[in-house]
């Protein structure tokens, strides 16, 4: 009777979930992290977008063939991506045996576009996240080639030698256009092959085991967001620019029409269905500037090409706005303390970098590009450990105690979790305003005019009991200092550490997490301006 009994109450003890959320925790999860969410943007190098990052190991100036060394100039909101070159034969002719001074002798390459970067004024809310999270100084490509090997790296942990993107080289200058509109992978035609380091061109149609196999082995859920396009030429299709395209059993299995999503569908199919375990977020759909309106008259109607991949053409702005709005849902939902968020870049784009990539084998690594890692369990500040792709996959390993590794560039790689520290006090959200008028949105936007002084407004609401907004207005470029005091005067919080801002309108969200009720302060320091507002929390 006894023996009757502890089984029955175990068993409402498991249904009450009193034991088993713990239960299934420690069964599947090694740490605190249950979601892992890749986001991979487009073409750009370290030097290039944090160069001026304070304390990174970032360039003002490059060096050239011939010994000069010149200054990196401002970039242009728009790159003509014509005078900017990638590829396996740019990317090694740059890298010149570790000597990062050819850049200037790939053939075709503007000066001013190739030798160029941007700076905080640009690029925000990248450098608040770096400053509030973690930004890695020695994040490299898997491979010299572009976009499409790196991307096979990272799905699979190899590229099948494929070192080049998909093309047909025997297609007229006519039926160009065409080969743009098709998918990496199974849905496009087999005339369009990829080069290969070994000289021969192979058909990018491949079945191997990738990192969805490894968590689905784990019981655990995946979802990827990419471009879907329908075009009504040469016949109505829908094409999904999906990574997992190329391989056979994940492009003919149900689950690539339930579980990959069009890019622009995030935030609807995350507030409907939640999050999983892992999810990917990609654009690598990029049709050449001469080749756009063209496009676009063979695209059902009302679809606009995807502005939001930072590959030049296209600007840093809504490439930028469009992973903050990300950001913010996750932040902003029952999520946020079970996630680890890795941004990234898919290849250099051939911007000038300074620091030579080590050459771990015949393929690479390649040249670095910036990785930013944001969650409540990342220790803050720069890492300078060297990683790769694959070290994105040895993190997920670790925290899903996945099976086995994908490959011996897995295997090998340093593990990302070496940047996380799990007994520590979560770190804070950080809630950061959009910059960029998205032009589906809005056809029109006037800027908003700015005052002639430096504008702190009361948080609002105040008093608050978990989180408020606190805003002020920038009349013009400045260092800017957010932090939190309590009453006797200590710093408890850092929002934004002496980051250059652009000016304008800047409403920042802050989450009073574990801080007991109480008077605090808020304090916005500049160049020229020193103020300091009460805030209350009552819990």
């Amino acid at each position: 009777m006894k023996i009757k009994l502890i089984n029955l109450l175990f068993l409402y003890l498991l249904s009450s979930n009193y034991i088993f959320p713990q239960f299934l925790n420690e069964k599947k999860f090694a740490t605190p992290i249950e979601h892992v969410i890749v986001i991979v943007k487009e073409n750009r190098s370290f030097d290039h977008y944090f160069g001026k990052f304070k304390g990174a190991d970032g360039a003002t100036k490059a060096k050239l063939s011939n010994g000069a060394v010149i200054d990196l100039k401002h970039a242009d909101k728009n790159i003509d991506a014509d005078k900017i070159k990638i590829g396996w034969g740019a990317s090694t002719t740059a890298y010149n045996n570790g000597n990062m001074d050819g850049f200037d002798k790939v053939e075709g390459i503007g000066i001013d576009e190739t030798f160029c970067q941007y700076d905080s004024t640009d690029l925000p809310n990248y450098y608040i996240y770096a400053n509030n999270y973690a930004l890695c100084d020695k994040f490299f490509t898997p491979t010299h080639g572009p976009s499409f090997p790196n991307h096979l790296y990272l799905i699979a942990g190899h590229a099948f030698g494929a070192v080049g993107n998909p093309e047909d080289p025997n297609s007229s200058i006519e039926n160009k256009y065409l080969d743009y509109m098709y998918p990496w992978g199974w849905a496009a035609p087999s005339r369009i092959t990829v080069a290969t380091l070994s000289g021969n061109r192979i058909t990018p149609q491949f079945d191997c085991p990738t990192i969805i196999d490894k968590i689905k082995e784990k019981g655990l859920t995946w979802k990827e967001f990419c471009p879907i396009l329908k075009w009504t030429f040469p016949s109505n299709v829908e094409y999904k620019y999906s990574r997992f395209g190329c391989i056979k059993h994940i492009y003919e299995s149900n689950e690539f029409k339930t579980n990959v999503h069009n890019i622009d569908q995030f935030d609807n199919i995350f507030k409907s269905q939640g999050l999983a375990n892992y999810t990917i977020i990609t654009n690598t759909f990029a049709i050449p500037k001469e080749y756009q309106s063209l496009a676009s008259m063979f695209l059902e109607k009302g679809t606009i090409l995807p502005q939001t991949s930072e590959h030049p053409p296209l600007g840093t702005c809504e490439g930028e706005d469009f992973t903050v709005m990300i950001i913010n849902s996750i932040m902003n939902s029952q999520y946020w303390e079970k996630c680890a968020i890795f941004i990234f870049w898919d290849d250099y784009g051939g911007f000038y970098d300074h620091v030579p990539p080590p050459q771990i084998d015949s393929y690479g690594l390649g040249i670095r590009v910036p990785c930013l890692i944001i969650s409540p369990w990342v220790k803050k500040g720069i890492k300078s450990t060297i990683f790769e792709f694959a070290s994105v996959n040895k993190f997920i390993k670790s925290v899903f105690n996945t099976n086995g590794f994908l490959s011996s560039r897995d295997s090998l790689a340093n593990d990302m979790i070496s940047c996380f520290d799990f007994t520590q006090t979560p770190l804070p959200k950080t809630i950061l305003p959009t910059h960029c008028t998205f032009p589906n949105e809005v056809e029109e936007s006037k800027e908003m005019k700015l005052p002639d002084k430096l504008i702190l407004n009361q948080n609002f609401p105040n008093p608050f009991n978990s989180s408020t907004t606190i805003d002020f207005v920038l009349p013009k470029s400045d260092y800017v200092t957010l932090k939190i005091y309590d009453e006797l005067g200590r710093e408890i919080r850092t929002i934004i550490n002496n980051i250059y801002l652009n000016a304008g309108y800047y409403p920042i969200r802050f989450e009073a997490g574990n801080l007991a009720s109480g008077v605090y302060y808020y304090r916005l320091i500049t160049k020229d301006y020193k103020e300091e507002k009460k805030m209350v929390i009552l819990k």
